[in-house]
């Protein structure tokens, strides 16, 4: 070794001294080493990354720029970014050994955001405290008896206590969206606004943005200016501004952010320089902390939650915690993304349930019940008169007092309010003139001496205003973690919703990526012609902004806790799905007419070639997104190519991607012009059709049927970009024409010689063959990155890279009612998960399977368990590292029935696993075995889940997937995953139905199985990362790649289509383009065509940007994968890797209700797992 290194120090003199002589030597490359860093990072894309093993400083990131080869020594020249030196390593390498070593995937150092939590609470670490016992405390069923001192009330300091009116309005739950406006919520604005005008010491607070504008849109100018004012002058405090109250389980990050977005950009376009500070969110089933992040990031400053865990709520409260700096599990320590948060401790957020712990006896203060509904513990309220008027003012003063035992100081909140309240004069009236009287009562020179507090009508901002002052000295506990799984009471753990209506769940992450894709063509389009006011103009008429507006408002709308979460009555269900399916048809119309006036404009320099010169339409190019939906309940499909024609193939990630795209075809002489035969591939149709194999597509009628192929071929394409694919009939030569093979079974059930498998000659177009089994009954099929093996009797995934990795298919029942057992008359509905037991296997005994082997592709398709008609496939690709598996499943037929699927392993997990929170974050889980109830175990995977050995070495089994579901970790070694539930009872939460309105669903995961080799610090952490790999084929599962077909033939010139992306250059793979968002103009309402609003673009966006955090203790033995991109090292010079000539960049809040342009932005430096917005203005 010592005589090797003398030999690279000898080099490392040569190359200074003889420099033109070792250039010759090396690979192209390295004659840019003396350019600047942006320029090495640029040819690294495509050049070999080497690891970073051997260096300890993992700040350091080497880029390997040249090698000279002899038979014994390998020198890798690299350079140190900024840093201006050059290393040298050697390796060794032999003629007669392959050395195969891992890769490491990734060289960021995150260690000082994966040390151990050293917050005051720790919601883990609390779980593991909490005996969960559900001890019955007494008239607070789920606490204690809460008792004070009379005799020192007087001198103690005084309470303050501001009662807050509020009215929680779903937008949709048992009725529509619609519906709930119109029967409901314009009588309560338009009366409370009357009212509150009459009466200035009354006060509200209002959530829902969706709603307000929706009322703005019905009514005039005069009724608008009054709330308005109201609003201003602080008797209406607008809190949250979000266009709904979001659920935070199931929803998706970027629609958390755009929900907030777009009702944030309602109020400041109508409401002038108004700017939410607090949060209410009292209804969604749980809390995740990533609502928390992006409430930080968006200036707000204080929040309020209500459904959290009763033994949680329990144990703050004996510490007087509910109130809390709420911290980020990666926060350093430094508390930037600590956001103020106050928790309900008791049961709802009705009144009977927020004066004190005692419902009987609050439920006499909610005045409303006086005219209806009464109470249920029999003692109904009564009207408050001067006979009783001191008694009254004592029940009601004793429960605020003890309600004040539960906090640190001596200012209390006390919410007046439910469902949709506030609907008339009369209600409002009964409710303000009784607590008025209780208030000037109390408040008296008599009252005071007796009570020592002070009481009126209050909002949001009156309460934190005299809270944030009493921890100006003594600060609040921080807690780190999140509020799930949910429990109200008893084993009612609110786990089923999770999962509950899976196919609208999945709708909605496809709405959202084409409105991602619809907003970044529409921004790119409108930068593009910023420079030229007629052409900007002309963009502007032929794409109807208004289309994108209703597309974002119709996913923000779905956001709401009843929408995404699947918990509405069947009839709203069908209302969000129909919303969403619009919602997608303008992101199509969005794109489709951007890629056209791009096309067009361009005409004369790309010099587009019209094949069909006698059509109608020969000077008009239509471009058509291959992916439709016949009805918002039937699962999407693609279109069948018939003729030659262009592809346009947008990439919506800001790097550049590899990718194979497949397209059905209805002729198998057909190919793509001018790539390389060996990167395109033709596949059969492979489908279930009346319980069995058919190579022929069947459409809803029977007499219809219809043969089609499957063209695949690579593409590369350009970081947001776009490229044109000319497809052409032309046949491919017979390697390009994948195998296929069945099993035994199979053979017995699809006719595999039938004429659709013989060109016209006779002749055999795919070479058919039974499947080879290994010596251990597996079948192997694999790539240079990845190896798998399947079960030869199911077909089911059984190996990854030889380890095992099996998969398979169970179900749970639903319990029966146990009226002895406390909560035990309640059974599975669409909120609750409250099973018979542990799940049992489906049978696998009838699968067959085919298996279509390619040189891109390797399929297995599965006709699976009959009853659920499971259509399974397991496929891997070409230079990927992972495992593809797709369920298309029907459960119509079967009642009472939860179908999940296993993923089992030999890695040693123990009680760990990890979850995903809102496709944001990582976050810890521990399985407590006896503790909690089986259901108590599930957690929601908006998009993530994985396990781990619990040593420091050993393997990491992620599984992603594209839509979200509740999963566990049962046992050492396994994932679960909840594919679908039909139930037909209501759990007694509100709905009155079950679940019965299934159709067939499809569900999609990724797995990727890695090495790993940590140090005790990660373990210790409550939180986790994904690897490089994993982030980035999360990111590409969830955006991939947008496939058009055009009208005709196009010939257009690669350096336009270039000119086509806002990047001129890839970003670096830990910066990932969250959103890019064209905004608003103000609208006048007062103005409308036929009845509608029409909404217009301002020549300014948002720019969302998210600084990933790789785990890169995780590594891969297989290195043939394409992914070639390259971190950063924080920083990224946003004006250079733009194409933005005249634009300026300025700094911004995460929903741009702040902007700050007075020094414009040039470097961006995000710090990891940070997301921040940058406004553009053109």
């Amino acid at each position: 070794m010592e005589i090797i290194e003398q030999e690279l120090l000898q080099l490392k003199k040569s190359f200074v001294i003889q420099n033109d002589k070792i250039r010759k030597e090396i690979k192209e490359g390295t004659k840019l080493i003396n350019l600047c860093k942006e320029k090495i990072l640029e040819i690294e894309r495509n050049i070999k990354e080497n690891s970073n093993n051997g260096f300890e400083n993992n700040t350091v990131k080497p880029i390997i720029i040249g090698q000279i080869v002899n038979k014994n020594i390998e020198i890798e020249e690299q350079i140190f970014k900024g840093e201006q030196k050059v290393l040298k390593e050697t390796k060794i390498i032999t003629e007669n050994t392959s050395i195969k070593s891992s890769i490491k995937s990734c060289k960021m150092n995150i260690k000082n955001i994966f040390s151990s939590d050293s917050n005051d609470v720790q919601m883990l670490n609390v779980y593991e405290k909490i005996p969960f016992k559900n001890i019955d405390g007494g008239v607070w069923r789920q606490g204690w008896e809460i008792t004070y001192d009379k005799s020192k009330v007087s001198s103690e300091p005084t309470l303050y206590v501001f009662v807050v009116p509020h009215s929680h309005q779903d937008p949709g739950w048992l009725e529509t969206f619609e519906e709930y406006y119109d029967n409901k919520v314009d009588s309560i604005l338009s009366s409370l606004s009357d009212f509150i005008v009459n009466n200035d010491d009354m006060r509200f607070i209002y959530a829902e943005m969706s709603f307000l504008e929706r009322y703005w849109n019905k009514k005039n100018s005069t009724e608008r200016e009054k709330i308005k004012k109201l609003v201003k002058d602080g008797n209406i405090e607008i809190v949250t501004g979000g266009w709904v109250m979001t659920d935070e389980a199931n929803s998706h990050y970027f629609a958390q952010i755009m929900e907030l977005f777009e009702g944030h950009e309602f109020l400041k376009n109508q409401f002038d320089d108004y700017k939410p500070k607090n949060h209410w969110s009292i209804d969604p089933f749980g809390l995740s902390p990533t609502m928390a992040y992006i409430l930080k990031k968006s200036n707000l400053t204080n929040m309020v939650i209500q459904r959290v865990h009763y033994e949680v709520k329990k144990y703050l409260a004996e510490r007087k915690e509910l109130e809390f700096n709420w911290r980020q599990l990666w926060d350093n320590g430094e508390g930037k993304t600590d956001i103020f948060t106050s928790m309900f401790p008791f049961f709802s957020y009705d009144v009977p349930h927020t004066c004190g712990p005692d419902p009987a006896v609050c439920c006499q203060f909610d005045f409303l019940r006086i005219l209806k509904y009464g109470c249920d513990w029999k003692i109904n309220p009564v009207r408050i008169i001067s006979k009783n008027i001191q008694e009254r003012a004592r029940l009601l003063v004793d429960q605020y007092r003890k309600k004040s035992q539960l906090f640190k100081h001596n200012v209390l909140l006390i919410p007046l309010g439910d469902d949709f309240r506030y609907e008339n004069k009369e209600e409002i009236s009964i409710q303000y003139d009784n607590y008025k009287k209780l208030f000037d009562y109390i408040n008296s020179p008599e009252g005071f001496k007796e009570f020592n507090m002070k009481i009126r009508f209050g909002t949001l901002k009156d309460y934190f205003d005299a809270v944030n002052k009493k921890f100006e000295e003594e600060k609040p506990a921080t807690l780190s973690g999140d509020f799930f799984t949910y429990a109200d009471h008893d084993d009612h753990y609110w786990s089923g919703y999770y999962t509950s209506r899976p196919f609208y769940k999945r709708l909605d992450r496809l709405l959202q990526h084409y409105l991602r894709g619809a907003d970044l063509i529409y921004s790119t389009s409108v930068m593009s012609y910023s420079k030229n006011t007629n052409i900007l103009e002309n963009y502007k008429k032929k794409v109807n902004y208004s289309m994108l507006v209703e597309a974002r408002r119709y996913m923000s709308l779905f956001q709401h806790h009843d929408g995404v979460t699947g918990t509405a009555k069947s009839f709203v269900v069908t209302d969000y799905a129909e919303k969403m399916l619009k919602g997608i048809e303008n992101c199509f119309s969005i794109i489709q007419n951007s890629l056209e006036f791009f096309l067009k404009i361009n005409t004369n320099d790309a010099k587009i070639v019209y094949e069909n010169n006698d059509s109608k339409n020969d000077h008009v190019v239509k471009l058509t997104v291959n992916e439709y939906m016949e009805s918002s309940d039937t699962l999407p499909s693609s279109y069948v190519i018939s003729q030659s024609t262009s592809l346009v193939v947008y990439n919506p990630l800001s790097r550049e991607i590899n990718e194979v795209i497949c397209v059905k075809i209805d002729n198998y002489e057909m190919r793509i012009q001018d790539i390389n035969e060996e990167d395109q591939e033709i596949r059969p149709n492979i489908e279930v059709w009346n319980k069995q194999f058919t190579f022929t597509h069947h459409s809803n009628n029977q007499n219809i049927k219809r043969n089609y192929y499957e063209l695949c071929f690579k593409a590369s394409i350009g970081p947001l970009g776009t490229n044109v694919y000319n497809l052409i009939k032309k046949r491919l030569p017979k390697e390009s024409f994948c195998k296929i093979k069945g099993s035994d079974i199979n053979v017995k059930n699809i006719d595999i010689s039938g004429s659709y498998l013989k060109d016209e000659d006779g002749n055999d177009i795919f070479d058919i063959d039974r499947v080879n089994k290994n010596s251990e009954q597996r079948v192997d099929l694999k790539f240079d990155s990845i190896s798998i093996s399947i079960n030869d009797k199911t077909g089911f995934l059984s190996h990854i890279n030889d380890e095992v990795v099996e998969v398979s298919f169970s179900k749970y029942g639903v319990r029966s009612p146990i009226p002895s057992k406390p909560g035990g008359e309640v059974v599975s509905g669409a909120y609750l998960f409250l099973p018979d037991g542990p799940s049992t296997k489906l049978s696998s005994n009838e699968n067959s399977y085919i298996i279509l082997d390619g040189k891109l592709k390797k399929t297995v398709f599965v006709k699976g368990n009959e009853q659920t008609q499971l259509f399974h496939k397991t496929e891997i690709i070409e230079s990927k590292l992972y495992v593809s598996i797709t369920n298309d499943i029907g459960i119509m037929d079967l009642f009472d029935f939860e179908m999940a699927m296993e993923v089992n392993s030999k890695i040693n997990s123990e009680d760990i696993f990890y979850t995903d929170l809102n496709g944001y974050q990582i976050i810890k889980r521990k399985r407590f075995d006896g503790k909690i109830p089986l259901q108590g175990n599930f957690y929601p995977m908006p998009g993530v889940m994985y396990i781990e050995e619990t040593k420091n070495s050993g393997k990491r089994l992620s599984l992603i997937g594209n839509q979200p579901l509740g999963c566990s970790s049962l046992s050492s070694g396994k994932m679960e995953v909840i594919l679908d539930r039909r139930l037909t009872h209501d759990d007694s939460r509100g709905l009155a139905s079950g679940v019965l309105d299934n159709v067939k669903t499809r569900s999609s995961f990724r797995i990727i199985l890695e090495e790993m080799e940590k140090d005790d610090t990660s373990n210790r952490s409550p939180t986790g990362f994904l690897s490089k790999i994993a982030q980035l084929t999360y990111q590409q599962m969830h955006y991939q790649p947008i496939t058009l077909f055009s009208n005709t033939l196009l010939n257009i010139n690669e350096n336009i289509l270039r000119s086509f992306s806002p990047l001129k250059e890839s970003l670096p793979c830990d910066y990932h383009i969250v959103a890019m968002r064209t905004e608003t103009e103000k609208c006048d309402y007062e103005k409308k065509e036929n009845g509608v609003v029409l909404y217009n673009s301002k020549n300014s966006l948002g720019l969302i940007l998210q600084r990933y955090a790789f785990d890169c203790s995780l590594s891969h033995k297989n290195t043939q994968s394409d992914d070639k991109c390259i971190e950063s090292e924080g920083k990224v010079d946003l004006k250079r890797k733009m194409n933005l000539e005249s634009g300026k960049i300025y700094n911004s809040s995460l929903t741009m209700m702040y902007s700050e342009e007075k020094e414009e932005v040039r470097q961006v430096k995000l710090t990891p797992m940070e997301i921040s917005t940058f406004k553009i203005v053109l």
